[in-house]
């Protein structure tokens, strides 16, 4: 009899994912910096000053949605499978 392994999906489990990260770099009239979302869960976006800084709110905005989800029970979304066959 063969066992079965159940993989636990928790926080580290999805934070460890290749999630799509959209950045683009923003020069108007409130000034110069760097706006990225997060493609697989749409209320992910951020900016920051630097591309650093981005990235960094970024994830922290990530963490923060995904534990959220989570709480909420809700599935949380995996990221977009860009393999072709």
């Amino acid at each position: 009899m063969k066992a079965m392994t159940t993989m636990i999906k928790n926080l580290d489990y999805y934070l460890s994912l290749p999630y799509t990260i959209i950045t683009k770099e923003i020069n108007d009239e409130t000034g110069h910096y760097y706006a990225g979302r997060v493609e697989e869960l749409y209320d992910v976006k951020t900016v920051g000053d630097t591309i650093e800084e981005l990235y960094e709110n970024i994830n922290e905005a990530l963490k923060m949605a995904i534990e959220d989800i989570l709480e909420d029970g809700e599935t949380v979304p995996e990221p977009i499978n860009d393999e072709y066959s």
